[in-house]
C-alpha cells in the first residue's frame, strides 16, 4: 500500500497490510503520536520515500512490533543522528533489513547501528549519499551482518572493520583509489574472512596490489576502473576466486598484462571485455603464458579488443583453455582463423566471433574436435562463401542455433550448397532470411539468399571443349584429334544459314541454357543460336518453326540430361533432328550431356541414336581439364 501523506497524520491500516511505502507527503515530524494507529498493525516493510520529514523523534518507531524491513529514502531534512536515535527504541528482534538510501549525509555516527548488536539484521544499504570517508567499523557489532552495499557515494577512502560474518561487500560507483588491506597487521589473519562477493567496480583504481587474506571471496568486480596494468600473481592468492570482471578498464585502454597475471587455477568466469588492450603487444611466450595457469576457465570474454593478427596470436592464447564452454571474440579485428585453433575446446558451446573482419580460415581443420557446439555467432564479417567444410558434420550435429548474418555473400555457383543447406536446415537461423543478401555480383547486389537458386545444370563450369562441339564438321575422328590437341578450332560461318546451332533442350534446363551456354558462346564467342521462345515466329506453330528453324541452322545441339530422356516432346524433337542427320552425315549433330543418363530413361529410339554420336560429359571434361 502506497498512501500520499498530507500532515502528520497516518490513519490505521486493515490488519491484512503488511507492506506500507510512504511517498511525496509532508510529514514535518515523525514520532510515536504520528505513527500511533500502526501500533496495533501487522506491518513488517516500512518505507518513507521524498515525505518531506523535518525531525525524527527517538519513539518514531517504538510501536512498531512487527517490523522486519526499514526503508527511509530521499529525506534530505533527516539528521543521521536522529535516525540513530531511533533505531535504539526499536523493540523487535527480528529486524532484518535497513535501507537509508538518498538523504544527501555526509558521515554516520560511529555508534549509528550500536542499538543492533546481538539483532538479528542481515541486510545494510547506505546508498546515494555523499560520504567521503567511510569506516566499515560501524558495522562491527550488527553479529548477524551478511551483505553491506554503500555504492553510489564519493568515497574516496574506506577503513575496514573486524566483520567476520559479512559475506557480500558493494563499494561500487564511488572514488576510491586504493584498494585497503583485509589482512591484520601485515598477517596472513582476515578482517573479512567470510566475505565471497566483493565489488570495487566503477571506482578511480590505477593499481592492484596483490589481494589478500580474502579466503572465500568467489566474485570480484573490478570493471571501469583508472588500472592500466594487471600485474604479475594479483589474483593468485585468491584461491576460492571464480568469477572476475575486468570490463573497460584503463579508461577502455589497457596497456600491459604482465606475466601470469592471470594465475589462478579456481577461476572459471574471466570478462576481459572493451580494453582496448593490443594483444599483439605480447610475444609469443607471453601469450602462451597469459592463461597457462587457467585450466579450469569456462567462460572467457575478450570483446572489443585487439587479437589481430588471429592467424598467429590465437592458438598460442587458447590452447591451454580446454575446459572452455564459452568464448567470445567479437570485434577483435579479427581477420582469419587459423588452423586447428578451437581444436583443444571438446566442451565449447558457444562461440561468438561477431563484427570483425573475418575472411577466411583453415576451413577443413578449424573445428577439429568441436563436438560440443550449440551456439555459432559470426555475423558482420566479410565472409563470401559458405561451403560444406566450413560446416563439419560433427558440427551440424551439435548446432542449434547460427548466426552469419550481414556477411558479404557472393551469389554464384560456389554458394549453392550453402543456399541449399539454409532453406532446408532445423537449425535456429539468426535473423534470416532478411539479413542474407547478395552483395557480389553487382547485378545480385541486394538480392536475398533465399531467392537465389542456381542448379546443377546453371553451375555446370564451362569448357572450351563446348565451343569446339558446335564447330564440328565432317572431319570426323580428325577434327577430334584436334581439340584434344590444340583446344580450340574456330567455325567458319556458312552463308547459306542464319543460326550456327539450333540448341533442344528441356525447360527444366534452361537456366543452364540461357545464363551460361547461350552467354557463352554469344557474347564471349560470336555465334548466333536459335532458342525456342526466343526465336520462334509469333502465331507459327511449334512444328512449323521447329521445321523452318532447322533449315536455316548450320549444326543442331542437343543437351541431354534426364529431363530431356524423360520428355516426350523433347524427344519428339530428337527423333525430328534424325532427318537432319541422314541428310548432311552425323557430324550435324552434337550432343551435350549435363548428366549421367540414368537407365529407366534410356528408351529403345534413344540408345542407338546416343551411341553413334559423338558426346561431351561435361563433368568428365572437367575432371579431365583440373589435371
Amino acid at each position: 500500500m502506497s498512501p500520499t501523506l498530507q500532515g502528520e497524520y497516518i490513519p490505521c491500516m486493515p490488519a491484512r497490510v503488511k507492506q506500507i511505502t510512504f511517498m511525496n507527503g509532508q510529514i514535518k515530524i515523525l514520532s510515536g503520536i504520528t505513527m500511533a494507529n500502526l501500533t496495533n498493525s501487522n506491518v513488517t516493510r516500512l518505507n518513507y520515500t521524498d515525505t518531506g520529514i523535518q525531525k525524527m523523534k527517538t519513539d518514531a518507531f517504538s510501536h512498531m512490533t512487527t517490523l522486519i524491513q526499514l526503508s527511509i529514502c530521499k529525506e534530505s531534512a533527516v539528521k543521521s543522528i536522529d535516525v540513530r536515535n531511533a533505531l535504539k527504541n526499536i523493540n523487535p528482534n527480528q529486524l532484518r533489513s535497513i535501507s537509508f538510501t538518498d538523504n544527501a549525509w555526509t558521515e554516520v555516527p560511529i555508534d549509528m547501528l550500536g542499538s543492533l548488536q546481538n539483532r538479528k539484521s542481515k541486510i545494510i544499504v547506505l546508498t546515494g549519499n555523499n560520504f567521503n570517508v567511510f569506516n566499515l567499523s560501524i558495522f562491527s557489532n550488527v553479529e548477524k551482518l551478511v551483505k553491506i552495499n554503500v555504492q553510489q557515494n564519493q568515497i574516496r577512502t574506506v577503513i575496514l572493520g573486524y566483520l567476520s560474518n559479512v559475506q557480500r561487500l558493494n563499494l561500487g560507483y564511488n572514488d576510491i583509489i586504493d584498494i585497503p588491506s583485509f589482512c591484520f597487521d601485515n598477517s596472513s589473519n582476515s578482517k573479512m574472512s567470510n566475505l565471497t562477493f566483493l565489488s570495487l567496480a566503477f571506482n578511480s583504481l590505477k593499481n592492484l596490489r596483490s589481494l589478500r587474506c580474502l579466503p572465500r571471496l568467489k566474485e570480484l568486480r573490478l570493471e571501469q576502473n583508472s588500472l592500466k596494468r594487471i600485474q604479475t600473481s594479483t589474483f593468485a592468492y585468491l584461491n576460492t576466486l571464480t568469477e572476475l570482471y575486468l570490463m573497460a578498464v584503463g579508461g577502455r585502454n589497457l596497456d600491459n598484462l604482465e606475466k601470469g597475471a592471470f594465475n589462478s587455477t579456481s577461476l572459471r568466469h574471466l570478462y576481459l571485455r572493451d580494453c582496448n588492450f593490443h594483444f599483439d603487444k605480447l610475444n609469443l611466450s607471453a601469450l602462451a603464458n597469459l592463461f597457462s595457469n587457467c585450466k579450469n576457465l569456462q567462460n572467457l570474454d575478450l570483446g572489443v579488443n585487439d587479437i589481430n593478427p588471429g592467424r598467429t596470436l590465437l592458438r598460442p592464447m587458447l590452447f591451454p583453455l580446454e575446459k572452455l564452454k564459452y568464448l567470445n571474440l567479437e570485434l577483435t579485428k579479427l581477420t582469419y582463423l587459423p588452423n586447428q585453433v578451437f581444436s583443444k575446446m571438446p566442451f565449447l558451446q558457444t562461440l561468438i566471433m561477431s563484427s570483425n573482419k573475418i575472411y577466411g580460415s583453415d576451413e577443413a581443420r578449424i573445428f577439429d574436435n568441436v563436438t560440443s557446439l550449440q551456439e555459432l555467432d559470426v555475423s558482420n564479417n566479410y565472409i563470401k562463401v559458405v561451403n560444406k567444410s566450413s560446416i563439419p558434420p560433427q558440427l551440424l550435429s551439435s548446432l542449434r542455433r547460427i548466426n552469419l548474418a550481414t556477411n558479404q555473400f557472393n551469389c554464384t555457383c560456389h554458394q549453392m550448397w550453402f543456399v541449399n543447406w539454409l532453406r532446408s536446415t532445423k537449425i535456429n537461423i539468426v535473423s534470416y532470411p532478411t539479413k542474407y543478401r547478395c552483395v557480389q555480383p553487382p547485378a545480385l547486389n541486394g538480392v536475398q539468399l533465399k531467392d537465389y537458386k542456381p542448379t546443377v545444370e546453371s553451375c555446370t563450369p564451362w569448357n572450351p571443349l563446348f565451343t569446339i562441339a558446335i564447330s564440328m564438321s565432317a572431319f570426323g575422328f580428325v577434327i577430334i584429334v584436334s581439340i584434344t590437341v590444340f583446344g580450340y578450332l574456330p567455325i567458319d560461318n556458312s552463308e547459306d544459314c542464319e543460326y550456327h546451332a539450333f540448341v533442344v533442350f528441356c525447360d527444366s534446363n534452361c537456366l543452364w541454357v540461357h545464363n551460361e551456354f547461350v552467354k557463352k558462346l554469344e557474347n564471349e564467342e560470336g555465334f548466333k543460336l536459335c532458342i525456342h521462345h526466343r526465336d520462334f515466329a509469333v502465331g507459327k506453330t511449334i512444328i512449323g518453326n521447329v521445321d523452318t528453324l532447322f533449315q536455316k541452322s548450320w549444326r543442331i545441339v542437343v543437351i541431354m540430361s534426364n529431363a530431356i530422356a524423360k520428355s516426350e516432346w523433347c524427344r519428339w524433337e530428337v527423333y525430328i533432328v534424325q532427318e537432319r542427320r541422314r541428310r548432311q552425315g552425323r557430324e550435324v549433330l552434337p550432343l551435350i550431356m549435363l548428366e549421367n543418363i540414368n537407365s529407366k530413361n534410356m528408351t529403345s529410339s534413344l540408345l542407338p541414336y546416343w551411341t553413334v554420336h559423338l558426346t561431351l560429359n561435361i563433368r568428365k571434361v572437367w575432371v579431365k581439364n583440373c589435371f
